[in-house]
């Protein structure tokens, strides 16, 4: 918004300042007509005319730009998902939200089974003490088929762990192009359902770094004091975790 307004002042100088100096040029040249009583010669536009010219020229600039401006700002990422809680059979709990979902209720994750889904294609995938089992979407997308879905069941022994899960968007052409985010500090769920979209070009990475009481005192007083510091360096849970498992999403 700041480098339109900029633009709009710009050209409104530039408009003012041509003004300016046809006027200058202008009157020069009657002047020199009526000094030398010579009315022959091309025929000037006359100051109010060309005043009409440049105030229809620029709205007419400043229509164009505002209309690229506003196709510019509908251009909305596809880039969103929504983390599920399942901890039993019809009982679904938002944990997270990311990029502009616009959801509200969880209960429609109940259309959705582990075991298959018409229009996509199922993968199962297991690292460390989760099993993600990946739908990617073949069909056209809509508000009910979204372009994966990603059930990440806990299957470890020990269920007092902490958890820190970290999503997200990378893009497959500039590694630096990633929009991140994550939540922690909770206790391991047994199953929760991603749901997302994607940009084309993008994959959608999950991680979870599991954390014992003990690695996780170790961690907390490692943010503290990068906290206290503030630097912007903080610590990565990954280099604190007793586990991890990741799993990265891409549509074919």
């Amino acid at each position: 918004m700041f480098h339109l307004i900029a633009i709009y002042f710009f050209i409104a100088f530039l408009a003012v300042l041509g003004l300016v100096i046809y006027y200058l040029v202008y009157t020069a040249k009657i002047n020199k007509r009526i000094r030398s009583k010579d009315a022959s010669g091309k025929k000037l536009i006359d100051i109010p005319r060309i005043i009409m010219i440049v105030v229809i020229a620029v709205l007419v600039f400043y229509c164009t730009l505002l209309l690229h401006s506003s196709n510019t700002s509908d251009e909305t990422s596809r880039n969103d998902y929504a983390i599920i809680g399942i901890e039993e059979q019809n009982e679904f709990e938002y944990y997270a939200y990311g990029g502009n979902p616009g959801l509200t209720d969880a209960s429609f994750a109940g259309i959705y089974s582990k075991e298959g889904n018409p229009g996509y294609k199922k993968e199962v995938v297991k690292k460390g003490d989760y099993i993600f089992t990946i739908f990617k979407r073949k069909s056209t997308p809509d508000n009910f088929h979204p372009d994966f879905l990603c059930y990440a069941e806990y299957n470890g022994e020990r269920k007092d762990m902490i958890v820190y899960n970290t999503s997200s968007f990378v893009s497959a052409s500039d590694a630096d192009d990633r929009l991140e985010s994550g939540f922690g500090g909770n206790r391991v769920s047994d199953c929760l359902l991603f749901i997302g979209n994607l940009n084309p070009g993008y994959g959608f990475h999950i991680r979870f770094d599991l954390m014992d009481k003990e690695s996780e005192t170790v961690y907390m007083d490692a943010m503290q004091k990068a906290t206290e510091e503030d630097k912007g360096n903080f610590p990565d849970t990954r280099n604190f975790a007793t586990s991890s498992a990741e799993v990265a999403i891409h549509l074919e």
